[in-house]
């Protein structure tokens, strides 16, 4: 059974609607037990609810005693006396009722009852400490998820920078990063298969591979390339990324490779028409040995580049439809030219008045200063 810290450290993590859920059962639970074995004599109304408070409010205070704190227990004992003295006949009719005796199959009905409290009490202290490990464990996911996929909102080398990952769960599977590089910007969006805490575990892996990649000064191809291996060799089947890696040097000049990822939105200033750079390879970590092509833009000032993934273009509506690719580029078009923040929000808003979101959803913004 879970030791008094143990299922003190669980009730502080219980929210105030479950507390009120459980403890409420409880009354309802035990409510019936100064009714069900007692033979009533023509009860009042009035006296019938008195008993019914009296006898959940005495089962409440016993499980707020054996839960959270002993002097509970003085409540609950103060309630029963308090009984003891309604059917000594002491007190009116219309405030308790009067016993003409007990019902056998009544106060074995309520033994039951308590016997299934009991069993349920128990089975709360016995999982209380592997609940309380769980929640323990997947906080510190959710931390570790937080510094690894950290939002970004930077203005240098020619380009503003702004990207957020929103998980749909506790941990997601996406990633964004951003590093600094002989004058430019390396910038980076991955989206894991699936979502939760196995999918974060794999960006973790990710990022890794990336950085340890990147330090050996390889370009997008090869660095997609050894990243792809790593992943091919130590993921499970079925569990794959899909990446986007952009190169942004000064004067416009931006350099990318997709892997099994969406296109690249690029939204040119000049005449607000979108050209989508499309994927042309396997996401990573399906096959050992891919190769990856980069290839090369020049942006003008103004212009900007959409990085997301499909949780944006995947929520449907109540038609069933998917916003799509050609959906996002709607919402996106009429506003491209506001300020990175503004636009964020807008296109964010935008998809959720589409539908209910269920995936992680990443949206990566640069604006060519």
């Amino acid at each position: 059974m879970a030791s008094r810290p143990d299922r003190d450290a669980f009730w502080r993590t219980v929210p105030p609607r479950g507390k009120i859920l459980f403890f409420g059962a409880v009354f309802c639970i035990f409510a019936p037990g100064m009714v069900l074995p007692t033979t009533l004599d023509h009860p009042a109304p009035s006296a019938v609810a008195a008993a019914l408070i009296a006898s959940g409010l005495i089962g409440m205070f016993w499980a707020l005693a054996a839960v959270r704190n002993w002097w509970y227990l003085a409540g609950a004992l103060s309630i029963q006396a308090l009984t003891f003295f309604g059917f000594s006949g002491a007190a009116p009719t219309w405030l308790w009722p009067r016993s003409s005796g007990f019902d056998a199959v009544g106060m074995a009905s309520f033994m039951l009852t308590v016997a299934g409290y009991a069993a349920f009490c128990t089975f709360i202290a016995t999982e209380g400490r592997r609940s309380l490990r769980e929640r323990a464990e997947l906080a510190l996911a959710q931390q570790i998820h937080a510094s690894l996929v950290p939002p970004i909102d930077l203005t240098a080398r020619g380009y503003a920078v702004l990207g957020r990952s929103m998980p749909s769960t506790e941990v997601g599977g996406d990633l964004i990063d951003l590093a600094h590089r002989d004058g430019g910007l390396d910038i980076y969006l991955g989206d894991v298969t699936g979502h939760g805490v196995r999918s974060g575990v794999v960006m973790a892996m990710t990022k890794a591979a990336i950085h340890t990649a990147r330090r050996a000064g390889a370009d997008l191809s090869t660095l997609l390339a050894e990243v792809n291996d790593v992943l091919a060799e130590l993921t499970d089947t079925g569990i794959f990324v899909t990446f986007a890696a952009l190169r942004c040097e000064p004067g416009g000049k931006v350099t990318y490779a997709l892997a099994g990822h969406l296109p690249i939105l690029w939204w040119r200033h000049a005449d607000n028409s979108i050209t989508r750079l499309d994927n042309e390879a396997l996401p990573l970590g399906i096959v050992e040995g891919q190769p990856f092509a980069s290839r090369e833009i020049r942006a003008h000032p103004g212009d900007l580049l959409v990085v997301l993934t499909d949780g944006f273009i995947e929520v449907a509506g109540r038609d069933g439809r998917q916003l799509g690719i050609d959906g996002f580029e709607r919402l996106l078009t009429p506003s491209a030219h506001h300020p990175l923040p503004q636009l964020f929000d807008h296109l964010v808003a935008g998809v959720r008045e589409v539908g209910e979101i269920h995936d992680d959803q990443t949206l990566l913004l640069i604006r060519v200063s």
